[in-house]
């Protein structure tokens, strides 16, 4: 998709985003759900498309490692609502932060080429 993009003049940019576990505030929640489905981290996908981006040669910006702090820092749950609360679809609070977030990636990409929301702290390929 990449290619395509850049063969018609234009720049591709990945966004990836969040599942509920991944944000939850609850660190004992997540670290349960690790255990039960045997994994030690649950943003390894979002450094495996970081790294196919630097390889690709596109941009990528991971949201959930952000999205972990915030959610983690306020208590906020970023996913759900009312008796389903940190689960399923972001909830207004979800989609507030992620947008906030996202228009800052935008801003600093379209200012220095680069994201600063790598899910591993690496470089990304500048637009």
């Amino acid at each position: 998709m990449s290619r395509e993009v850049a063969e018609r003049g234009a720049q591709f940019l990945l966004v990836t985003l969040s599942n509920a576990i991944q944000v939850h505030p609850n660190p004992e929640i997540r670290a349960k759900f690790m255990r039960r489905i045997g994994v030690e981290d649950l943003l390894y996908p979002e450094r495996r498309i970081a790294a196919a981006g630097r390889r690709d040669g596109f941009v990528v910006v991971n949201l959930a490692p952000g999205l972990l702090d915030y959610a983690t820092t306020t208590g906020a749950f970023l996913h759900g609502f009312g008796e389903r609360l940190g689960s399923g679809h972001w909830n207004q609070e979800g989609h507030r932060e992620a947008g906030r977030r996202l228009a800052a990636e935008v801003r600093n990409l379209l200012g220095t080429g680069h994201p600063t929301s790598l899910a591993d702290g690496e470089g990304a390929t500048p637009w």
